[in-house]
């Protein structure tokens, strides 16, 4: 776990896929408090990673997680 913006913990994993390392942050039973944009520069220049990815629960019926997907200058990443 790593300290976020507001000081709450963040429940974070690195993993890796097709060549990219991605910060993984478990949202799923407590929702993210920090801004992501700042969370994801400052996560992906500590690990060298490539991206984050924010995992929580879903607002569409019949799906089992949400995906939130950003890039390592903050940005929301196009597509996955």
């Amino acid at each position: 776990p790593r300290a976020g913006r507001q000081g709450a913990l963040v429940r974070t994993e690195l993993v890796e896929g097709a060549g990219n390392r991605f910060v993984l942050v478990d949202a799923f039973d407590e929702p993210l408090r920090a801004d992501p944009e700042e969370l994801a520069r400052r996560a992906c220049a500590l690990a060298r990673a490539d991206g984050l990815l924010v995992l929580s629960r879903p607002s569409t019926a019949g799906a089992d997680v949400a995906m939130l997907v950003h890039n390592a200058d903050g940005s929301r990443a196009e597509a996955c």
